[in-house]
């Protein structure tokens, strides 16, 4: 199964879209692994370079993006701002555990 070549031409700049400051943007450079769609939001899942040539853990990230970023087996590069939330939650034992989520947002 072949998938459809889409045009990658530059969308608009979202409007209203919150500027990042410098200090909490990512640049991220990494194949793209996967890419899923809620019809809002394309979630790019991005596997990132080796530190060196002994390092045999694979570093992904997933990177959200009101536009689609490429094509599977795709490298590419997008600058991110960090953000994401913190759940709390009651453990076994009775007592408060602590989820935290990492979002990555690309800028357009």
């Amino acid at each position: 199964m072949t998938e459809r070549k889409q045009d990658m031409a530059e969308p608009s700049p979202i409007q209203g879209a919150p500027k990042a400051s410098p200090e909490n943007v990512v640049t991220l450079k990494g194949k793209l692994e996967r890419i899923d769609s809620n019809g809002e939001f394309h979630y790019s899942e991005l596997v990132l370079p080796r530190f060196d040539e002994y390092d045999t853990q694979s570093r992904n990230v997933v990177v959200k993006a009101r536009r689609r970023l490429g094509n599977v087996g795709d490298v590419i590069t997008v600058a991110c701002s960090i953000g994401g939330w913190t759940r709390r939650f009651q453990k076994r034992d009775g007592t408060t555990g602590y989820d935290n989520h990492v979002v990555l947002t690309v800028l357009d």
